[in-house]
């Protein structure tokens, strides 16, 4: 089982990583029971998003992750694609149309063993009840059916923020577009950190591009002879730029294998 503050790292093309960071905390916020911790929702590993159950009223979901830095991506990273993925397993549409589900970056730090509707932890309430988030949508997601499947909402100028300005970092909330009796009646049941198939809990999935990217290029030819102390220009290309444009398969493998063993084609 991964700790709170694992990560798998990927390589992913010329000086590009993927980070799965796994999330820190979650838990439901219910305004109809807003003084009560739903981490555990009804005791089970889930989390609720929507507006039309009898017992929790509208529900949202707040997720938190450690530090961008600490999860091993570096402070100068361009983050060039971001996801949060929840495992949604029951859709429960009681009329309405498909609803729309929106991620926000939180405002507030939260406590998930301890945040209600009104509190984020259990000495400080929420600036705002419900949840204290940026207006802004970082992402959507619709259409959701009753079919099991892994839903991602786009979050890359987010989590940039976060590598940017660590202290901005404090998690995201889902919630339903509209949360209104005549907007789509429809909530989603996702699992939550303690769900028993670990590849189906929170996720924050990042690709960045490494500050100084290494071993990544491509010398296609020297000239014959090279006399001291002289300088010389030389075409240079990225590997998979000139992968895409005609080198071989052989030599494209090659100076992939070379990139990857810490040779690098550009220095002499």
């Amino acid at each position: 089982m991964l700790g709170r503050a694992a990560a798998r790292a990927h390589r992913s093309g010329a000086g590009y990583t993927i980070k799965i960071v796994n999330a820190s905390g979650a838990t439901t916020l219910s305004k109809a029971q807003p003084t009560t911790n739903e981490q555990q929702l009804a005791g089970q590993p889930w989390l609720s998003v929507g507006d039309n159950s009898s017992t929790y009223g509208v529900t949202r979901t707040v997720v938190n992750y450690p530090t961008m830095g600490s999860a091993g991506i570096p402070a100068g990273a361009t983050v060039t694609d971001a996801e949060l993925k929840l495992w949604g397993w029951l859709n429960d549409n009681t009329g309405g149309g498909s609803a729309t589900y929106e991620a926000h970056a939180l405002t507030q730090d939260f406590d998930a063993a301890a945040a209600t509707w009104n509190n984020a932890s259990s000495t400080m309430a929420w600036t705002t009840a419900g949840g204290a988030y940026s207006s802004t949508v970082a992402g959507t997601v619709s259409g959701l059916t009753n079919d099991p499947n892994r839903q991602e909402w786009p979050v890359t100028s987010v989590a940039q923020g976060w590598v940017t300005t660590p202290s901005s970092e404090h998690g995201l909330l889902v919630k339903l577009s509209g949360e209104t009796t005549s907007g789509p009646q429809e909530r989603e049941l996702f699992l939550n950190r303690s769900a028993q198939e670990a590849n189906l809990r929170p996720e924050l999935v990042v690709i960045y591009l490494d500050t100084v990217p290494e071993d990544t290029y491509y010398v296609p030819g020297m000239p014959d002879r090279l006399a001291a102390a002289s300088s010389y220009t030389v075409p240079v290309a990225p590997v998979e730029i000139a992968c895409r444009v005609g080198m071989s398969r052989e030599r494209c493998c090659a100076a992939r294998v070379r990139s990857q063993r810490g040779w690098q084609s550009g220095k002499m």
